[in-house]
């Protein structure tokens, strides 16, 4: 995959094209998840991203638990609809997955900790790999960014009708990008509007700050933004995804999440 491209404006966030403003024919070309390495590698000048669908893992929900540690088997527990609940535990056993690939280390023995906005980090024994990630899922699709050494943030949102796009904006945009938006065709705003949301949750995200603490930074795009490299996800029809990462000269690949032991079909 090519790599970031950090000249975001409000008019990119115009129909057909990408954060960037690159035309969505030129982007689909090059845009294609892969299947993913056994044993992918994280270095400082590469950031992976994983595609899960929550609904087609076969792995029955006992053998997802299996992985889990108790904190997040109670906080399954809590769920009172069993699609949810095991749609998190997927989720949950998806990350310990893919990060145990990196690390060549068993997903159950993985430590987790929150900072003090609840962004996770590894604990423990690879708390000094240098591994950064970042976990966003909507619906029955999830994503989960790994980097090396730098920052990263990512965010997947279902595309909704019924929200008040309009107050948001007003709320949370700046000027320029609110004007931006209001100025678009009706049928237009709703994922110029997802689009734009993405791209600073993921930076909230990459900044650990929380949203309630990052509000000032959702309205202000230029006031530190320029340390984040932004690039639009293609994920499926109705979803819209952005991936923020610190610094420069990166490259990506995408990768589809296959669990271990299950057979794959390209």
């Amino acid at each position: 995959m090519s790599g970031f491209d950090s000249n975001t404006t409000p008019d990119s966030w115009a129909p057909g094209t990408t954060a960037h403003g690159r035309q969505n024919e030129d982007r689909d070309r090059t845009f294609r998840w892969r299947r993913a390495p056994e044993r992918p590698t994280a270095s400082p000048d590469h950031v992976h991203v994983w595609r899960i669908d929550l609904d087609s893992n076969a792995q029955p929900t006992n053998v997802l638990e299996a992985l889990l540690c108790g904190e997040e088997r109670a906080r399954a527990a809590r769920f009172v609809h069993a699609p949810h609940r095991r749609r998190f535990a997927v989720r949950r056993a998806a990350l310990r997955t893919i990060l145990g690939r990196y690390l060549s280390t068993q997903p159950a023995n993985l430590c987790f900790v929150a900072g003090a906005h609840g962004k996770p980090a590894l604990a423990g024994a690879a708390a000094s790999s240098g591994i950064r990630f970042s976990v966003s899922h909507s619906d029955r699709l999830a994503l989960i960014a790994v980097a090396h050494s730098r920052e990263v943030g990512v965010d997947i949102e279902r595309m909704r009708s019924a929200i008040p796009l309009h107050d948001i904006a007003r709320r949370f945009f700046s000027p320029a990008e609110a004007q931006a938006l209001l100025s678009l065709p009706a049928e237009d705003q709703p994922p110029a509007f997802f689009r734009c949301w993405c791209s600073k949750e993921a930076c909230v995200k990459a900044l650990g700050v929380g949203l309630a603490a990052g509000e000032d930074v959702l309205k202000d795009w230029t006031g530190g933004f320029g340390r984040w490299s932004m690039s639009a996800l293609d994920i499926d029809v109705g979803f819209v995804a952005m991936l923020a990462v610190e610094g420069r000269d990166c490259r990506l690949a995408v990768f589809r999440y296959q669990p271990t032991g299950m057979p794959e079909v390209d």
